[in-house]
């Protein structure tokens, strides 16, 4: 059970530095821990004079950063240079006439906090590919609300551009 808190421990931090961008829920960093953990469980030998407990915490943190870097197709300087782009909004992007894309650099989700609510919902739902019971976190709504706010007011207005 104590290496299962320390896999926790783990995990929360990486997740705490990626949960911005990171694309799916804790747990999957959870699991990648885990896998960590069998790991060291496997290679560890008392012989070379660390405890478990070090030894383990590398292994968790390689497997947990294997994960991110999995996910994560960018790299780190091109992460940095998408944090310079400029928002726009959702009467923008129906100019524009269809949604730019992150990896585009068209849009960067920085000042969310000031974003109208569908604006949030769409950029999250389309950009960063969150989840509706993602996006409910996010905003303190229920997941069936994001998905009423979405259908009703979202959709119709991209509709309308459309035609």
């Amino acid at each position: 059970m104590d290496d299962l808190n320390l896999v926790g421990t783990i995990a929360k931090a990486y997740y705490r530095r990626v949960k911005d961008w990171w694309p799916y829920e804790y747990d999957d960093l959870f699991n990648a821990g885990v896998i960590g953990l069998m790991q060291a469980k496997d290679r560890f030998d008392k012989k070379n004079g660390t405890s478990f407990k070090t030894f383990a915490s590398y292994r968790i943190s390689g497997a947990i950063l294997d994960e991110i870097r999995d996910a994560d197709m960018r790299s780190r300087s091109e992460r940095k240079r998408n944090t310079a782009v400029t928002m726009l909004s959702l009467d923008d992007i129906l100019e524009l006439g269809y949604l730019p894309q992150d990896s585009c650099a068209c849009l960067l989700l920085k000042v969310i906090d000031e974003m109208p609510e569908d604006l949030k919902i769409l950029c999250w739902k389309r950009i960063r590919g969150k989840s509706y019971r993602q996006i409910g976190k996010d905003l303190n709504l229920t997941e069936s609300r994001i998905c009423q706010i979405f259908n009703e007011k979202i959709l119709p207005r991209l509709r309308t551009a459309i035609e």
